[in-house]
């Protein structure tokens, strides 16, 4: 019997499985499998241009001339506007009712904190359409800039069309690259799932499975946003266009897959063609729109720079009124076209926009400690290197002010002063912490003393209760009655005398030798004492949760009274933190440069020197 073999989209899953279950066993391993992606994405890069260029040209030689080429991308770019306000709106809607950001509750970061993404300076015609229209179409295809292909080929494509017989050769010819890049695109897909696998094992072999599920709430609002965009919008324009919605998605469900688990959009756009192709759409079509929408219809990312915006702003605190937040749908509108085809173009748009409206693009990324040295025109970056190494001791240490408010003023100080200052500074912290939880044990024990009262003179209460006029009256005689203390005596007596009594509780309550004086507060614990806490369960439940309470008001008072205890609270909670937070070392210690000499230290610059015949 013949095992069938499984398809691409059971063998990516297969992939990421294994990956993570690769990269959770064998963390030094899967760290190393990095290269696998590294090796996929490269290959999917290198089969982009060649394969956008060359059904474009052959779509827009199918097409004709400039005006139906021009009729299909008006219609195109509408269609590309109109989903992107939708996409943008629907952002702004999901982070606005779930607000994910007010969760986080950040501080405020330390102004001019590095984040690694440089902020954009809004929309800038120039740099737009010297991005758009290559100086030089192989710049463009070594880059992988698909806009700039995209114009270079409708030109190529309408001037094949437009010399006949001469041009149809020409077009002839590309039409035969496309099917061998199509063919190549297939033999490539093939490595995918090694792709997924060696992605996903590298990841949550650095990063931990907490990677996986940190940030769920974030994560799952913007998906829940995706879906609603896949199957409520999309799915309303295919109803109109009479589009069958679910056979499309069965045919682009591998491409989805793929740029869901690579991260990249880029690695499905070659098996996207091949799907809608599949599908039924025109060549011609596919070959024109697709890799202008690569371009202008990234309707996920523009939903994620509206809702990463106003999620960062709810993370600080920070409130954005209606009115800013159409600015900020109008602006991104435009700069998110004239960042296309630029790295991790999203991030830098959404630094624009934190920039543009006084939000904090500064955080704490964990990339370490590091210092820029700007430089003048003409300087050599070695040369100053060079200085800095032989003129100070900054290769092997540097000097740090180490300021800090101690009574209300500031100071500056050495590391014995500033770690007996943190040590004092957490000595008052656990102490404060303890006597707050001391009251409320003491607070809780009390009621629970008063409970156990009442169930040790019982019949005795409810006889007294149902006597009374009227719940004032029943109160009242509570408190004048002097009652059995029961196995609150026994309790009792486990303790030191008084160490369970709230803090300014009258000493005309509570246990006076055998018998037991109830206070207002443990009276009217009793008034509200539910039927059903009168079972034997419940009776069991109330001795038992007392008899936890002694115990921690014991390891409270232990904590308060030996100082020693109190410094090996703060010493576990330290460990604690270090044990969740600690990170690998991050810095590298590197032997000394080598001496250096005096050219080493001076800008070498060209001269001429002319000497005559005569010296």
């Amino acid at each position: 019997m013949k095992i069938k073999k499984p398809s691409l989209i059971v063998q990516i899953f297969l992939g990421m499985f294994l990956g993570i279950a690769v990269g959770f066993f064998w963390k030094d391993t899967a760290v190393n499998f990095h290269i696998l992606s590294d090796i996929f994405m490269r290959l999917i890069k290198m089969i982009i241009a060649p394969l956008v260029f060359s059904v474009l040209v052959v779509g827009i030689a199918k097409v004709g001339d400039f005006k139906s080429v021009g009729r299909i991308g008006i219609k195109t770019l509408l269609y590309f506007t109109a989903l992107a306000i939708v996409s943008l709106l629907l952002g702004l809607l999901l982070v606005n009712l779930f607000e994910p950001g007010k969760s986080m509750a950040l501080t405020l970061p330390t102004a001019g904190t590095e984040t690694g993404v440089e902020a954009s300076k809004g929309f800038d015609a120039k740099t737009f359409i010297e991005h758009i229209i290559p100086a030089s179409i192989a710049d463009a295809m070594a880059k992988n800039e698909i806009l700039p292909i995209v114009i270079f080929a409708m030109f190529f494509g309408v001037g094949a069309s437009s010399i006949g017989k001469k041009g149809k050769v020409v077009v002839e010819f590309f039409d035969a690259v496309s099917h061998i890049m199509f063919k190549v695109t297939n033999y490539v897909m093939a490595f995918a799932p090694l792709g997924v696998f060696g992605a996903l094992a590298a990841v949550v072999a650095k990063q931990g499975i907490g990677v996986l599920s940190g940030y769920i709430y974030l994560i799952s609002t913007f998906y829940l946003g995706l879906l609603f965009f896949v199957f409520i919008v999309l799915f309303l324009i295919c109803f109109v266009t009479k589009i069958k919605f679910f056979q499309l998605l069965n045919h682009i469900k591998e491409p989805v897959l793929l740029a869901f688990s690579t991260a990249s959009s880029e690695a499905a756009m070659p098996k996207t063609i091949e799907s809608l192709e599949r599908f039924g759409c025109g060549n011609r079509i596919v070959s024109f729109v697709l890799p202008l929408g690569y371009s202008f219809n990234l309707d996920g990312s523009m939903m994620y720079m509206t809702f990463a915006t106003v999620f960062i702003a709810q993370a600080y605190g920070i409130h954005m009124s209606l009115s800013d937040q159409i600015i900020m749908l109008l602006i991104l509108l435009i700069t998110s076209k004239g960042m296309a085809g630029i790295p991790r173009a999203s991030l830098v748009v959404i630094a624009g926009m934190l920039t543009y409206f006084k939000i904090p693009v500064e955080g704490s990324d964990k990339d370490g400690m590091r210092m820029v040295v700007e430089l003048k025109r003409g300087e050599v970056a070695d040369v100053v290197l060079n200085n800095l190494y032989k003129q100070t001791q900054f290769q092997t240490v540097f000097g740090m002010n180490m300021v800090a408010i101690l009574d209300g003023r500031p100071f500056c100080l050495n590391l014995l002063e500033i770690l007996n200052a943190f040590i004092n500074h957490r000595r008052e912290i656990v102490t404060r912490r303890t006597v707050y939880l001391l009251r409320k044990a003491r607070e809780r024990a009390h009621i629970l003393e008063g409970l156990a009262i009442a169930l040790a003179n019982i019949n005795a209460m409810i006889d007294m209760i149902k006597a009374a006029k009227n719940p004032a009256e029943a109160k009242e005689q509570l408190l004048a009655t002097q009652w059995a203390a029961g196995l609150v005596l026994s309790l009792i007596e486990r303790t030191n005398s008084g160490d369970s009594r709230p803090d300014n509780l009258p000493t005309i309550y509570g246990l006076a030798g055998d018998v037991y004086r109830l206070s207002e507060t443990q009276a009217q614990a009793i008034l509200e004492l539910r039927l059903h806490r009168l079972t034997g369960l419940e009776q069991d439940k109330i001795v038992g949760e007392y008899t936890q309470l002694l115990e921690q008001i014991a390891f409270y008072l232990h904590i308060l009274g030996d100082d020693l205890r109190l410094m090996e609270v703060i010493r576990e909670e330290l460990v604690a933190i270090k044990e969740q937070y600690n990170d690998p070392r991050r810095t590298v210690i590197m032997e000394n440069r080598a001496d250096l000499n005096d050219e080493d230290l001076i800008t070498e610059e060209d001269m001429v020197v002319t000497v005559s015949h005569e010296g």
